[in-house]
């Protein structure tokens, strides 16, 4: 019987771990390949082959694996709820919580989003996109429920909802706030959105 052999799945998922692990340890640093050769003791056939474009195609699609990630776990466990206050508690409440769980993940997301506005962003950019109709759908059902004669903005309050979380996230890594006190910022971040949207 042989060695088992290495797939291509396992190299390429040997590349995208340790690429993601020195950039989260050095946000500001920009990966080299010769860097990521040294680190993994692959060829740099080995990248090219996946990543034709070395580093920044590797940065790309990191992006695009933990951006949805994070999305799929917004809506984790919203199936069976039917109120609007508790609808949005629970997705910040996943929001937050997958950035607790995912420090490295998070770190990522929060340093390199410039690769979104890039030319390889598209498919980013898409995620995002399909996300927000699929959130926006899921909100119209409960709130046509609760408040059937009732208009409600939902163009404002998805970006709000991006916006306001990510960029508090992004200022608790910042600050280095300790994650104790968080459990009272989701709540916070909940009410403020639900009040907008309700008015």
């Amino acid at each position: 019987m042989g060695l088992l052999k290495t797939t291509d799945a396992d190299t390429k998922e040997k590349i995208l771990s340790t690429a993601l692990h020195l950039i989260s340890n050095n946000p500001n640093h920009r990966v080299s390949v010769s860097e990521l050769k040294r680190e993994t003791g692959l060829s740099t056939g080995s990248f090219y082959h996946f990543f034709p474009k070395g580093a920044d195609d590797i940065a790309h699609d990191l992006y695009v694996l933990i951006l949805g990630d994070l999305k799929n776990s917004i809506l984790l466990g919203t199936d069976s709820i039917s109120v609007t206050h508790k609808f949005i508690h629970r997705c910040v409440d996943n929001f937050f919580n997958w950035h607790l769980n995912h420090p490295t993940e998070s770190t990522f997301l929060n340093t390199q989003a410039d690769i979104v506005q890039s030319e390889r962003g598209a498919l980013a950019s898409q995620l995002k996109q399909q996300f927000a109709i699929k959130l926006t759908e899921k909100l119209t059902t409960i709130l046509t429920k609760e408040f059937p004669r009732k208009k409600f903005e939902l163009r404002i309050l998805i970006p709000a909802f991006f916006g306001s979380c990510q960029e508090y996230i992004k200022s608790w890594h910042m600050k280095g706030r300790p994650s104790s006190l968080i459990k009272d910022a989701k709540s916070k971040m909940a009410d403020f959105l639900y009040a907008g949207l309700i008015g």
